[in-house]
């Protein structure tokens, strides 16, 4: 169980990592960030890969409850949407670990966020989509979607406007490619 100034140094690491990667994950400056003496950190959490291994723990823990919440939508817009607004943090933190030259490290976390993503989403796109296309081919769809979804995602991105004209923008361009226009 972690105390009140492990937690702060969490949930500032987490957002920091989540915007810059590992370089902004400096103790000094998350020091100076979050107003904690770096004393704490090392107190809290002795190295700072203890310190990572925690952050990535909680990732866990949150991409599972964002998965969760993602298998009760039934509607990519408005419903979805909300819900990656709320995680806002737990999403610019998986877009670094897989952009970051982090993908090897940790794969197996990414592979398993991704599949939770997959199971739920996947259904609700074959439903927003209304097209008659198998499963292997939307998951093929969804994992090319889901790269350019992380690519262009940043804190400004994360907002309703512009991820419902994301969602549509997605509609179209897979409806035109899979309907045949002669």
């Amino acid at each position: 169980m972690r105390n009140k100034k492990s937690n702060i140094w969490i949930e500032g690491g987490y957002q920091v990592f989540g915007t810059e990667g590992l370089k902004g994950l400096k103790v000094e400056r998350l020091s100076a960030k979050i107003g904690v003496s770096k004393s704490s950190f090392y107190y809290s959490f002795i190295d700072f890969e203890k310190y990572f291994q925690e952050l990535i723990q909680v990732h866990r823990e949150r991409m599972s409850i964002l998965a969760d919440q993602e298998s009760k939508c039934q509607s990519i817009d408005p419903e979805l949407i909300e819900i990656f607004i709320e995680h806002k943090w737990d999403l610019l933190f998986n877009k670094q670990l897989r952009f970051s030259g982090l993908y090897s490290q940790y794969s197996q976390i990414l592979e398993e966020a991704d599949t939770l993503a997959k199971n739920h989403f996947v259904k609700l796109w074959k439903k927003d989509l209304a097209l008659n296309i198998s499963d292997s081919q939307l998951e093929s769809l969804f994992h090319l979607a889901l790269e350019n979804f992380y690519f262009r995602l940043n804190e400004e991105t994360i907002e309703y406007s512009y991820l419902s004209q994301y969602f549509q923008h997605m509609r179209s361009l897979i409806q035109n490619i899979i309907i045949p226009h002669y």
